[in-house]
């Protein structure tokens, strides 16, 4: 149980999160297959067991629109 009423979210083991990296990286591939270019992969390196809880969501977010401002900004073309 989490001892930071911050951290609330499933725990995550480490199987788990070998399989999550070999899906993101099968699902980048297959992006890169449809569409040929640039992929830009951005993800939060969280310490512990427990990697989904509102403070991670949030700067996750926050941080992919400031990604996709300064893309747009700069004239690059993106999509989700």
């Amino acid at each position: 149980m989490p001892t930071n009423i911050w951290m609330i979210g499933p725990e995550v083991g480490l199987e788990d999160m070998l399989s999550a990296r070999e899906k993101r990286v099968s699902l980048q591939k297959e992006m890169l297959k449809k569409r040929p270019g640039t992929l830009v992969c951005f993800t939060l390196n969280i310490a512990g067991p427990i990697k989904v809880f509102p403070l991670a969501e949030e700067v996750f977010s926050l941080t992919a629109d400031r990604i996709r401002s300064l893309l747009w900004r700069e004239g690059f073309s993106v999509t989700d």
